[in-house]
């Protein structure tokens, strides 16, 4: 099963926007800008947002029942998310990546001890490297 993830995590909005500071693509959270902006002019054509291949980037998470659970615990798992053929599919834009795990409940940064404080995990950590620093 596929399904599509957004950009409202956490109830924090973000926006995603090129930064003249770091010359690059950030994410901002929306709550932390003041006052007005000034006039980028001719700016945004340079940098909007076909110029940012990684937002452009579709990213597939593939999550699985923690594979420390007993068989009876994991299916139960596949039922609750709706999983096919024992794994669920996510699609979101690269950046995007790590605030769809965090709003999934899953710690990229943090293996959990008990199988069952987490209960899924992500089965394609390789293919996220690139959006992903696993510790």
């Amino acid at each position: 099963m596929d399904a599509p993830i957004g950009a409202r995590f956490a109830g924090r909005r973000h926006v995603r926007a090129y930064g003249e500071k770091r010359r690059e693509y950030r994410d901002f959270v929306l709550s932390r800008f003041r006052g007005v902006p000034e006039d980028t002019g001719e700016m945004l054509g340079e940098h909007g947002k076909r110029g940012d291949e990684a937002w452009q980037t579709r990213v597939a998470v593939w999550l699985i029942p923690d594979r420390r659970l007993p068989p009876e615990e994991r299916e139960m798992l596949v039922v609750d998310y709706g999983m096919c053929d024992g794994e669920l599919r996510l699609y979101c834009r690269g950046p995007l990546v790590l605030y769809a795990l965090r709003e999934l409940g899953v710690n990229p940064h943090h293996g959990e001890a008990e199988p069952r404080a987490q209960q899924i995990e992500v089965a394609n950590r390789e293919a996220l490297a690139e959006w992903i620093r696993w510790s």
